[in-house]
């Protein structure tokens, strides 16, 4: 979908429109997936798919349709059914009409690579990548995904924008009878994918991890990889709501213009990022731009909606469209060569809340946890449960490498780091 064809169906929506105010979006996108298990790839999908969406509102009752059929009839009909939700509904007293023209910044995330990789050579990358796994005798899982969007936004009141963005990832697990390694590499372009770093990654993860001893729950130094950073930071980026903050119902309460994280903790939003860059657009239609949550340390902003800017008379932020912590040169072999015990983790699971008031959550480390002894990782650990706050996390990092990209927890562009007292509570039984 071009964005001629985008301005044309987000008109003839708009055409048949009687709301107040009427907003509409339009998508179309491909997806192809090689999956992979017990080291030969099992399916081959290719799933394209378009759609238009619509919000109408009469004064602040509000409703949205969706649709597939992008006939004419299938769009009117399609606004219909949006127009008759909005007549029956309650009113929505946070709902602003749309915002009028925007300038949007231009977003260069499109690789014909990335649309055009024939299935072969995507075959042939897995089956090399594999090739280490088998002549170790071990079992390895994964896929090799790829996606190309094009969509649009409109409305009444004079907004058009258009995107297209391209998306790669690789990952991989590798398991051995008694413990399991991870790892990935994702991008917007072709070239930023390194599928063989990746896979030897994750195999030298399985072998080192091999028969795990238990260590005892306790607070320990702990260096944290680049997904397993995001698992955290996730959790701090998308609960930083203003109005709940103000509201006295949220553990951000009181905190904004305070320091919150170490120093040399900064925490922002780039939508134009080179390796994952997000939307030109967020609520409603608003221009995107970079947005600094936490700088030095101290939260400079809140995620303030439209409603709740204009209540407070605040610029609307948006929530985050990407999370990016630029850390510095290190590696993550320096942050291990600083403990003289503690314990290396890949990535965790299963995060839920504990208690939101304080943003304690609860998880557990997969695919790759290490004992490090002397500056150095000696051996694997048995998978182990953690109850933690990520509020206190970013107030105990001791230093920080560079940053990489993840897509396991949003799109972020975290560095690995070396925090103190993080603190596990039992163990696993795998």
């Amino acid at each position: 979908m071009n964005e001629e064809r985008a301005r044309a169906l987000t008109e003839k929506a708009l055409s048949f429109a009687s709301a107040d105010h009427t907003e509409v979006s339009v998508g179309a996108g491909v997806q192809t997936a090689a999956r992979f298990a017990n080291n030969s790839i099992i399916q081959h999908v290719r799933n394209r798919d378009q759609g238009l969406g619509v919000t109408a509102a009469f004064g602040q009752r509000v409703g949205g349709a969706s649709t597939n059929d992008l006939s004419d009839e299938g769009i009117r009909a399609c606004v219909g059914r949006a127009e008759a939700a909005a007549r029956s509904s309650e009113p929505n007293t946070e709902y602003l009409p749309p915002p009028g023209p925007q300038e949007y910044m231009s977003i260069d995330a499109w690789d014909d690579d990335v649309v055009e990789l024939p299935h072969d050579t995507r075959a042939t990358a897995i089956s090399e990548a594999l090739a280490p796994v088998e002549a170790a005798g071990l079992r390895a899982a994964g896929s090799y995904t790829t996606h190309a969007n094009q969509r649009a936004i409109a409305n009444s009141n004079g907004v058009f924008g258009y995107n297209r963005s391209t998306h790669a990832c690789y990952v991989q697990t590798v398991l051995t009878e008694n413990s399991s390694g991870w790892a990935e590499s994702v991008g917007s372009a072709l070239d930023q994918l390194d599928v063989p770093a990746a896979s030897r990654m994750a195999l030298q993860k399985a072998e080192a991890a091999k028969d795990p001893t238990e260590v005892k729950p306790g607070a320990y130094t702990v260096v944290f990889e680049p997904a397993a950073v995001a698992g955290l930071t996730s959790i701090v980026g998308w609960t930083m709501d203003a109005k709940t903050a103000d509201e006295g119902r949220s553990c951000w309460t009181g905190l904004e213009g305070a320091q919150v994280g170490v120093p040399a903790l900064t925490m922002r939003s780039v939508p134009a990022h080179p390796i994952l860059p997000s939307s030109p657009w967020g609520e409603q239609g608003i221009a995107a731009s970079d947005t600094i949550w936490i700088e030095d340390g101290v939260l400079r902003n809140l995620i303030y909606s439209r409603f709740w800017a204009q209540e407070k008379g605040r610029e609307a932020t948006g929530r985050p469209a990407n999370l990016v912590i630029d850390g510095s040169d290190a590696t993550t072999e320096d942050l291990i060569a600083q403990v003289d015990y503690g314990l290396l983790v890949t990535r965790f699971w299963y995060i839920r809340f504990v208690d939101p008031m304080k943003l304690l959550i609860t998880g557990m480390t997969r695919d790759g946890l290490f004992l490090i002894e002397g500056g150095r990782v000696t051996r694997g650990v048995r998978n182990m449960r953690f109850n933690d706050s990520p509020l206190s996390v970013i107030k105990k990092i001791r230093a920080m490498g560079q940053a990489r990209p993840t897509t396991l927890h949003g799109l972020q562009v975290v560095p690995p780091m070396l925090v103190d007292e993080f603190h596990f509570t039992s163990g696993t039984s795998f």
